[in-house]
C-alpha cells in the first residue's frame, strides 16, 4: 500500500473532522443547530410525533377543566388553523432545536423566541390573504434576501408590508395588531410543554445568580445520547473529496453485490466504505454483481 495516499487520506479524514466542528461551533454560536447534519435528521425524527403531541395537548386542555393553559391553547388552535398544525410544531421544534448546547437556553426566551416567530408567520400569512398580488410579490421578495437572519428578514418584511399598505391606502387599524408581551411567550410556553410532556426535553432549574433561579429547556437523556452517537458517527465518516495522486488499489473479485465490495480505490479503510465499487443513489439499493471480466475492465 502506498504510505503517501494512505496519510493523504488521513489527513483528508482530520481536516474534514475539523472543519466540521469549526461549523458545529458557529451553529451553536448563532443558535442555529437545526441547520446541521444531526439538527436536520433530529428535526425529522422529531417532527411528525410533535406535531401530533401538539394536536392532542390542544384538544386535552381547550376540552378539559379551565386551567392556565386554556387561553394559550385557545391562541394556538386559531394559529393551526391559520398557519396548520405541522407549520406551527415546524416552528416550535426548530427553535428548541436550535438551542440545544448552546448556553443560551433559558426556557422563557426560548418561549418567547417561538412566540415571536409564529406571530411574524401569522402577519405574513394574513398579509398574503389580503394584500394581494403586489404584497405577495414583496414578501416573496423580501424572504430571498440573502445574508439575514430570520428575526430581520420578519422585521423588514412587517415594516415594508405596512408601509406598502399604508401608501395604497390602508387605515393603521386595517394593519394586524402586535401580540402583547404575555401572549407571545404563552405560546410559546405552552408549545415547549407538549415537548416536554412528549418527552423530547426536560425542565430543569438553574442557578442564575446567588438568590435566582431560572428553568432552562433541555434535550431529555435520550435526545443527548442519540446527538452524542450521531455526531460521533458523521465525524467517523467525514472526509474531504480530495483526488487521488497514486494509483487506486486494484478492485478484488467479490461474491457479494457490487455496493457491499469496498476491495479497491481508496487506499484508507474509511474512503473505501464510504465509495464502493457500486455507489451513488442508484447503486446503494441495487444488488447487482460484478463478474470477473468487468472486474478486470475496472482494473
Amino acid at each position: 500500500m502506498n504510505k503517501t495516499q494512505l496519510k493523504l487520506e488521513e489527513q483528508s479524514h482530520r481536516e474534514a473532522v475539523a472543519k466540521r466542528r469549526r461549523g458545529l461551533q458557529s451553529a451553536k454560536e448563532k443558535g442555529y443547530i437545526s441547520g446541521t447534519t444531526e439538527g436536520r435528521e433530529l428535526f425529522r425524527g422529531l417532527f411528525l410525533p410533535y406535531s401530533d403531541t401538539v394536536r392532542s395537548r390542544i384538544d386535552d386542555v381547550t376540552s378539559g377543566k379551565a386551567s392556565k393553559w386554556a387561553q394559550f391553547a385557545n391562541h394556538t388552535d386559531q394559529l393551526t388553523e391559520e398557519l396548520g398544525i405541522e407549520y406551527v410544531a415546524y416552528c416550535a421544534m426548530k427553535k428548541m432545536i436550535d438551542f440545544i448546547d448552546t448556553g443560551k437556553n433559558k426556557l422563557v426566551d426560548i418561549a418567547t423566541i417561538i412566540g415571536r416567530t409564529l406571530e411574524a408567520e401569522a402577519r405574513i400569512n394574513y398579509y398574503i390573504e389580503i394584500g394581494g398580488e403586489e404584497t405577495t410579490g414583496l414578501i416573496k421578495a423580501k424572504k430571498k434576501k440573502k445574508n439575514s437572519s430570520t428575526r430581520h428578514k420578519h422585521i423588514g418584511i412587517k415594516l415594508s408590508v405596512e408601509k406598502q399598505l399604508l401608501e395604497k391606502g390602508w387605515a393603521q387599524d386595517d394593519l394586524l395588531p402586535t401580540w402583547a408581551n404575555e401572549v407571545r411567550t404563552g405560546i410559546g410556553l405552552f408549545l415547549i410543554e407538549a415537548a416536554i410532556q412528549g418527552g423530547w426535553f426536560i425542565r430543569q432549574p438553574k442557578r442564575m445568580a446567588k438568590n435566582k433561579t431560572e428553568n432552562v429547556l433541555m434535550p431529555a437523556q435520550a435526545i443527548s445520547d442519540w446527538l452524542e452517537k450521531a455526531r460521533n458517527d458523521i465525524d467517523s465518516w467525514s472526509y474531504l473529496s480530495w483526488p487521488l495522486i497514486e494509483p487506486p488499489l486494484d478492485w478484488q473479485l467479490e461474491e457479494k453485490p457490487a455496493r457491499k465490495n469496498i476491495s479497491g480505490g481508496y487506499h484508507s479503510q474509511l474512503l473505501r466504505q464510504i465509495n464502493p465499487l457500486c455507489g451513488g443513489r442508484k447503486g446503494m439499493h441495487s444488488d447487482s454483481y460484478f463478474g470477473a471480466e468487468a472486474i478486470g475492465l475496472l482494473n
